[in-house]
């Protein structure tokens, strides 16, 4: 589906975890406990995670950090669109990109126009849930591309997600995208 937006002159935005030393500092106690490991501080934003193998993760959802980047070959793909201007990257410091009276993101939005958003992503019912509701009270259309998210939250969560989705916006999957454009 990326490529074909490409094809379409589409903008592609990506938004993820990229947290600074302020974010930390301004954190809310309940984010912090719900990102931590054991409940404690010491385990959750911007704790070191070690390694896997030979790779540093870094610490945890920091900006920059290799836990923070697109997976696999999205990341890929991510930095070729980046660096051929056709995609755009915002930093988020809660699960939604759209989070507080002025973003990154929203202030691209409204500079370029857009009005009609295509969500997909992971993790389906929580970042991006998030951002395509924080979306949907802005004013804008919000389409949840259902076949290219994801997540590891119980199977409950999708249904939840796809349910109100079809109240909040629209829900279909990329087949359908496709062939229309």
């Amino acid at each position: 589906m990326i490529d074909a937006f490409r094809a379409n002159s589409m903008k592609i935005l990506w938004t993820q975890w990229g947290l600074d030393e302020y974010d930390l500092l301004n954190m809310p106690p309940s984010f912090l406990y719900g990102f931590s490991d054991d409940g404690t501080q010491a385990t959750s934003f911007g704790s070191d995670m070690g390694t896997i193998g030979n790779i540093s993760l870094g610490r945890k959802l920091m900006r920059g950090s290799w836990n923070a980047q697109s997976w696999g070959d999205l990341y890929t793909s991510q930095q070729s669109g980046l660096a051929a201007g056709t995609d755009f990257y915002f930093n988020k410091n809660r699960l939604s990109g759209l989070w507080g009276a002025e973003t990154p993101l929203s202030m691209f939005l409204k500079e370029n126009g857009l009005t009609t958003l295509f969500f997909g992503g992971v993790n389906i019912d929580q970042c991006v849930w998030s951002t395509l509701v924080d979306a949907y009270f802005r004013g804008y259309d919000v389409i949840l591309v259902d076949d290219i998210s994801a997540t590891v939250s119980p199977y409950y969560t999708n249904q939840m997600v796809d349910y109100n989705g079809l109240l909040d916006g629209w829900v279909t999957n990329s087949s359908v995208i496709l062939a229309d454009l």
